[in-house]
């Protein structure tokens, strides 16, 4: 399973970008891959700390 946080600021370059959001949307109501996981960190937070 692929894992993702949707990035919005580059959603304009994205050509799949409702397929992202859609899939992203269905994960965050479910609880599925990194919205599950409450000790996932988003890369930007990640990036901000190291």
């Amino acid at each position: 399973m692929k894992q993702l946080y949707p990035y919005e600021k580059y959603q304009d370059d994205c050509p799949s970008w409702d397929a992202v959001k859609a899939a992203s949307e269905y994960a965050i109501a479910n609880q599925l891959g990194v919205w599950g996981n409450p000790a996932a960190v988003k890369p930007w937070d990640y990036r901000k700390k190291n």
